[in-house]
């Protein structure tokens, strides 16, 4: 009978402290100072990945997506205007394509949004085709805007003040691959074409930017061993180049353009990955900025952030009010994810951290500014295996109610704190384990002390004894620490009141169930319950939101 009081002692106390501390800690912690600070995930259409997708932002309060899909046995490129303050697909347009070639490119205005994309058949001419798009969402104008006898592939578009659109594709119209720019004026149906590498170079994967009379470019040069990243710069209208600047080796297979940001006294930020090895085997490192002027670099390429292990894709994209946000994908694990980095127009750390938390891999991430909200689009698949292109967004705390706040679905809260708290409380007994390290030090320090005599066998020696335990795993729990492996970090007080919420559990259930305090196996129990405790509140912050 004493045993059934006790554990429904237990049970009771255990249920309120785990109440309290998931309250009190979430509360400890505002939103804007989660982790990573970005939303739950939403999952916008079904598209496929290996075609890619591309982003641009729609007026202050959406956002521009074109992807490739399938519909039995058609290929569409689906133009998907998604709202970021409703989280809902207001407007799209479906483009039946044939024989697609790598890459599109949007460009939006205030007259609505310019797609590009190129169309070969084999042994037929490539077409490069053009839409108009309203604001609204309604397609305008489809036309073709040239065509060439040449396989021709990778566009990219810019548009000067006067609204004159310049493309910028690799075209093999003499044999081997070359950017040529083609520019559409308004109003005008001849297609200017100019080549803008030389015959000698075979060139590939071309992006360019405008900034008043400057037209800024990169691409990828070839020879029969190595390959590298060249920059130059143009004087508009003519097209005078006027410097050229090597970037660095690249692999040969490597299709991640950098990020141009033109600037408003001419000058261009170049957003790209550092590359390390030599003509043979070159291997992408850190993402890295730098800036130049008139092919000079008055900023050197430096480290933007701080990364471990394989790295991929680093792009960055800035707003209208100087903000810049740089994302690239990480692997973390077996999967990868998207790391972000976010500063303000005076160059200041705003938030660094993971954008995205999601099951298996993330790809192809794109960042977005849009008004004063940080996106980020990219592909994942559905417990299905179908792939869907899903959008985050930095978290705007105030206009979130409590059940976003803790992570619910406002239309099936139950349903979704069920699987919420469930996959939690797995997630949290899975990474205690891989606190064994940390567990094992706390213990072996523990018996150190009571056998130099440090820890008296008194009921208050016991209890030092577990306070000390408790003392050392929350300092061995480290991000990337091998003794710690998984760790979740919570920020600010947020973590102490974690801390201190799982010694009290860990101690209520010492307690409750009359274990002796000076037994070996319950100061086993008690670190495992800590890190269980701990890690799930940990979880619970570092998943608000995106579970």
């Amino acid at each position: 009978m004493r045993l059934i009081q006790s554990s429904n002692k237990t049970y009771f106390v255990l249920v309120l402290l785990m109440v309290l501390a998931l309250g009190t800690t979430a509360f400890a912690a505002a939103p804007s100072q989660w982790p990573d600070g970005w939303s739950r995930q939403h999952r916008v259409i079904e598209a496929q990945p290996h075609f890619d997708h591309a982003s641009a932002p729609a007026g202050s309060g959406g956002v521009w997506l074109a992807s490739v899909n399938y519909r039995g046995q058609e290929t569409h490129l689906d133009i998907t205007l998604f709202s970021i303050s409703t989280n809902t697909v207001t407007a799209s347009v479906s483009l039946p394509v044939t024989h697609l070639l790598r890459g599109f490119a949007l460009q939006e205005s205030l007259a609505g949004l310019t797609v590009i994309w190129v169309e070969r058949q084999e042994g037929v001419e490539s077409t490069v085709h053009k839409a108009a798009i309203s604001p609204e969402g309604q397609l305008l104008q489809q036309t073709i805007a040239w065509r060439t006898p040449a396989l021709a592939e990778s566009p990219s578009v810019a548009k000067d003040a006067d609204g004159t659109l310049y493309l910028a594709l690799s075209a093999a119209i003499d044999g081997h691959h070359a950017i040529h720019l083609l520019r559409l004026k308004p109003g005008h149906t001849n297609v200017e074409l100019t080549r803008l590498t030389t015959p000698d170079e075979l060139a590939t994967v071309p992006t360019i930017a405008i900034a008043g009379d400057r037209l800024h470019l990169v691409f990828y040069r070839h020879r029969q061993h190595h390959s590298w990243g060249r920059y130059q710069v143009y004087e508009l209208p003519l097209l005078t180049r006027m410097a050229t600047t090597e970037l660095g080796f690249v692999p040969q297979a490597y299709e991640f353009p950098p990020t141009l940001l033109a600037n408003t006294d001419g000058s261009v930020t170049v957003i790209w990955q550092r590359m390390h090895g030599t003509a043979v085997r070159v291997i992408p490192l850190e993402p890295v900025q730098g800036r130049l002027l008139n092919g000079r670099w008055e900023e050197p390429l430096r480290s933007i952030i701080p990364l471990r292990g394989r790295v991929l894709t680093a792009r960055g994209v800035r707003g209208g009010d100087g903000r810049l946000m740089v994302t690239a994908m990480v692997e973390v694990g077996r999967n990868w994810q998207v790391k972000s980095i976010l500063r303000d127009g005076g160059g200041n750390l705003v938030r660094v951290g993971y954008a995205t938390m999601t099951r298996g891999n993330a790809l192809s991430a794109r960042p977005l500014l849009v008004g004063n909200v940080g996106v980020v689009t990219f592909f994942s698949h559905d417990n299905a295996g179908r792939p869907q292109l899903f959008l985050v967004q930095t978290a705007t705390p105030a206009e979130r109610t409590l059940a976003f706040r803790i992570g619910l679905n406002p239309h099936s809260p139950v349903l979704d704190a069920v699987f919420q708290y469930v996959s939690l409380l797995t997630g949290a007994l899975f990474i205690a384990f891989g606190a064994t390290g940390a567990i094992a030090v706390s213990l072996a320090l523990t018996w150190l002390l009571g056998y130099l005599g440090l820890i008296s066998p008194t009921a208050t020696g016991n209890y030092l004894r577990l306070a000390i335990q408790f003392a050392i795993l929350a300092a061995l729990k480290q991000p990337d620490s091998l003794l710690y492996f998984g760790a979740v970090m919570v920020p600010g007080v947020a973590a102490v009141i974690s801390f201190a919420m799982a010694a009290a559990l860990a101690m209520a259930v010492v307690h409750f169930s009359d274990l002796a305090l000076d037994d070996f196996l319950t100061l086993s129990l008690t670190a495992l319950l800590f890190v269980v405790s701990d890690t799930f509140t940990s979880l619970f912050l570092a998943g608000v939101g995106r579970w």
